[in-house]
């Protein structure tokens, strides 16, 4: 995040750059701009989309005929001098190899590929010619664009199929590409070592019209069937497979007069985070063996080696260097560039990422958004304060910056900023300038079951003085977990008829009574009826709280009734429940005590947390798009250069604020595809604070070692986990101070007028969140040492100062008991490092608090640390679990 800049008459907040982005459909109250006729001021650049990796410039290349035969392409032609597999080893070069040269005219994507083989086979069905001896090809409008296509070549060198076949497997999605498509023109040609393929691809299929300038994207894939017991193989150019899903993992391809350098060599790289080193394997021809070669990031040489022959048939070496954070790298053969190899995908598709910047010019504000020039037929932007009705300001606003000055000083609001066309997508955010300091935020009910309060009553005093200490008055009740479901919500909703206006959060401590609900199976797998904490806080409407019958029944004592919440919810209900969790091999008193103190240490800013979010995708191209979940908010509340993809467990040791994984899932215990299970995380946690885990079975987190619950397990494992993706989860307000737990109950309320996606399932009992709901992304240093001495007719506090150096000041506030309610004795920060109350007495309890300036990618407002205590019973309270704070009330009702 960049820094707010000072100047004497305006306050800047530069905030996230703008990428290219698209998620599932919009449907805000907005209007479509299109179908309005808007007009635009200046027209929307059609360049493409920023990428992390520079494009190759192929030329243009008149006078090519089709026929197989490679005489008319001379010398031209953009030259890859071998494809590669991503990950498996090398097959020799007589069994499969392949090479190629690309041009284009104005009708298509002139291609020449080469491919060594032999023993061919070929599919019999043209819509598995993938499964044998054949070759993709995939052309899109840019790497992430809808608008792409996949043609499938069976080369016909199977006896059985003489001449080529080629099916056209999937489309450009967007309506106006909808149309009958133009078939290539292929030719095939035997030669000594295999065969030739010679194509042109055209431009027409996917909405192409080219121009010198240009880019689009290309990715080539080799299919050969397995021989002799080895797997079949598959040979690529971009470095990663799944272009048919994924139209990031396609080459960017600049329509040039020249060719760029030819690829005269290929790498691929993978990054160890956690053993800090970054492993690369170089293939070229056997020609250009004793050839140096290095591995080159922005920042310099990363390894060095020298091509030697391989049995294969290559040239070959192994690179061995420390760890990058770079994007992309580059490989060197005798200084001359050979390769781009991509180690991070561009977030295209999921997020707009607005970017935010506030002008104040005396009492006057006016909220700059920065929209990303990129392919749009411009952007509806909405206004609202949090919970009112949108405004919108405008249907079709162009690239660049929009103005709105019709804003107010030290309020909180809300924007919308929605793209159709090609990739419609959203953003969501909160912005303010200097927001006051929230000295309350309601009052929590925590409910204990029993058996957890009696064995760790210091930890959850402990939790109770930090709820305190973070502007919650807490009500508690400890419970059996026999009771019924239906006694502790009647206990629930009493407590909140006395203060409607304050009780808003609900904290389940163990294994305190699951409610189950609904007959939906939200993954399309499920047993029927989900664990519905959301039962607790939903205070209104007929949950229909009928018994299941039959086997159902018996297994689970399930119940049935509302697939949806009924009626608003008005409380945030999150669990902290570690019963059944027997692969960690603790009991679940550890595993709470553990939690406990990770919570404490969190919240106390002890803890080393990396502003930094990862995304591990394993259904993209899946038209729901799950990971919307993540990048759309991680991308808002956090600088985008922050935000990356990662595969799980590689990602950078030590705390990071978000993570978000999804793929398929094959049990409540996992493993999700490409993320791991709760075995797993025992001995590797899910080192972030705030996580969602999406696929199938998982969001049953009342079952033995449910994986969601498996990532707040282990003691250097998150502190809060929901299933996001089914509907989708939308945590924007945390940007400006909100809780986890407010977004979950606006995730849980939203039913689409307020945010789209919202995603299948929107509004499902499943909806859950496990951990404290009460948590914030920004944390402050609190001061300590505070002691409080009579002086005169009242009392003296003094403290030691908080070891953040950008603090403003200190908040004072007293309370009649020790968990209060406290009131704020200071008008305006104390900027010292004692403070005075004529009206205390020595049976008075005080808290301090210290007061940050917090800026945020959207925003500014005053934050607040945890609070340090003291009281009666001590002369001072140092927050820690084994003796801390004044005087202990009961651990009962109110």
């Amino acid at each position: 995040m960049m820094n707010i800049r000072e100047r004497p008459s305006a306050i800047l907040y530069h905030g996230r750059s703008g990428r290219p982005a698209c998620v599932l459909g919009v449907a805000l109250i907005m209007g479509v701009c299109v179908m309005m006729g808007c007009k635009t001021t200046g027209r929307l650049s059609e360049s493409t989309p920023e990428a992390p990796w520079p494009a190759f410039a192929i030329p243009q290349m008149a006078a090519v005929l089709i026929d197989g035969e490679a005489s008319d392409w001379g010398d031209r032609g953009f030259r890859v001098d071998a494809l590669i597999p991503d990950q498996e080893a090398m097959p020799s070069s007589q069994d499969c190899a392949a090479s190629m040269r690309l041009g284009w005219n104005d009708a298509g994507l002139l291609v020449l590929l080469d491919v060594a083989g032999r023993d061919w086979s070929e599919a019999e069905k043209i819509t598995e010619l993938f499964g044998n001896d054949s070759v993709e090809f995939y052309l899109a409008r840019y790497p992430g664009s809808a608008d792409r296509c996949q043609w499938l070549v069976a080369p016909g060198m199977d006896a059985r199929f003489p001449e080529p076949r080629v099916n056209l497997q999937e489309f450009g999605t967007s309506p106006r590409f909808r149309q009958p498509a133009v078939a290539p023109n292929v030719a095939r040609l035997r030669t000594a070592t295999g065969y030739r393929l010679e194509l042109l691809l055209p431009w027409k299929t996917v909405g192409i019209a080219p121009k010198t300038g240009d880019e689009v994207a290309f990715q080539v894939m080799v299919n050969s069937h397995g021989r002799q017991g080895r797997p079949a193989d598959h040979l690529v150019w971009f470095p990663m497979t799944g272009a048919a899903f994924d139209s990031r993992k396609l080459h960017r391809l600049r329509l040039a007069d020249k060719p760029g350098p030819p690829v005269t060599a290929r790498a691929r790289v993978r990054v160890k985070f956690r053993e800090f080193k970054t492993a690369c394997e170089v293939f070229a021809p056997l020609s250009a063996t004793g050839q140096v070669v290095r591995l080159l990031t922005s920042d310099g040489v990363l390894a060095s080696g020298t091509l030697t022959a391989g049995a294969d048939g290559y040239a070959c070496a192994t690179l061995n260097g420390s760890a990058t954070d770079d994007r992309v790298v580059y490989l060197e053969v005798n200084r001359q560039r050979a390769d781009v190899i991509p180690l991070d995908l561009p977030r295209a598709e999921m997020a707009i990422e607005t970017d935010v910047r506030l002008e104040t010019a005396g009492k006057r504000l006016t909220v700059v958004l920065t929209l990303p020039d990129v392919p749009s037929p411009g952007y509806r932007v909405a206004r609202r304060q949090p919970g009112a009705a949108w405004q919108v300001l405008t249907n079709c606003a162009p690239a660049g910056a929009f103005r709105d000055t019709g804003v107010d000083p030290e309020k909180i609001y809300e924007y919308a900023v929605v793209r159709d066309g090609d990739a419609p997508s959203t953003d969501y955010f909160w912005t303010g300038s200097r927001i006051p300091a929230r000295d309350r935020r309601g009052i929590l009910l925590l409910i204990v079951e029993r058996s957890q309060a009696e064995a760790l009553v210091a930890e959850i005093r402990q939790l109770m003085f930090d709820l305190a200490g973070d502007g919650w008055q807490v009500v508690r009740n400890d419970v059996l977990t026999t009771q019924e479901p239906s006694e502790i919500r009647q206990w629930i909703r009493a407590e909140y008829d006395r203060a409607p206006a304050e009780v808003n959060t609900v904290l389940l401590l163990g294994r305190v009574p699951v409610f189950h609900a609904g007959t939906a199976r939200p993954d399309g797998h499920g047993r029927g009826a989900s664990p519905a904490d959301v039962y607790y806080g939903a205070l209104e409407g007929d949950w229909a709280d009928a018994a299941a019958d039959g086997e159902e029944k018996n297994s689970r004592d399930r119940r049935r009734g509302r697939n949806e919440i009924p009626g608003r919810v008005q409380l945030a209900v999150g669990r902290i429940d570690f019963s059944s969790m027997p692969a960690f091999g603790i009991d679940e008193t550890a595993l709470m005590r553990r939690y406990l103190v990770r919570n404490h240490a969190y919240r106390h800013a002890q803890l080393a947390v990396a502003d930094r979010a990862f995304v591990h995708d394993n259904f993209f191209g899946q038209p729901e798009r799950f990971a919307t979940s993540g990048w759309q908010n991680f991308t808002t509340l956090l600088n985008p250069e922050k935000v990356r993809s990662a595969t799980w467990p590689n990602v950078k040791p030590g705390l990071n604020l978000f993570f978000y994984a999804c793929g398929p899932g094959h049990g409540t215990a996992g493993p999700v595809s490409g993320f791991g299970d709760t075995k797993a995380l025992v001995t590797t946690p899910l080192e972030a604070v705030f996580t969602m885990v999406f696929g199938s079975f998982v969001y049953e987190w009342d079952l033995p070692n449910n994986l969601l619950r498996a990532t707040l397990a282990h003691e250097h494992g998150a502190l809060t986990c929901g299933w996001g993706g089914r509907p989708q989860w939308y945590l924007h307000p945390m940007g400006m101070g909100e809780t986890i737990g407010d977004c979950l109950r606006l995730t849980q309320n939203n039913d689409g007028t307020d945010y789209q996606p919202v995603g299948a399932y929107a509004r499902g009992v499943h909806i859950a969140l496990l951990g404290d709901p009460t948590l914030r992304m920004h944390r402050v240093p609190p001061p300590s040492d505070l002691r409080a001495q009579p002086a005169g007719k009242g009392m003296r506090l003094s403290w030691a100062v908080s070891p953040l150096k950008k603090v403003a000041g200190y908040h004072v506030y007293r309370a009649d008991a020790a968990f209060g309610p406290y009131t704020r004795l200071t008008p305006e920060p104390v900027t010292g490092r004692t403070a005075d109350d004529p009206d205390g007495t020595p049976n008075h309890y005080y808290q301090v608090r210290a007061i940050v300036l917090q800026e945020s990618p959207t925003g500014s407002y005053h934050n607040t640390s945890q609070g340090v205590f003291v009281g009666p019973a001590e002369a001072s309270v140092n927050g820690s679990a084994s003796g801390a704070a004044g005087a202990t009330p009961s651990p009962g009702n109110r």
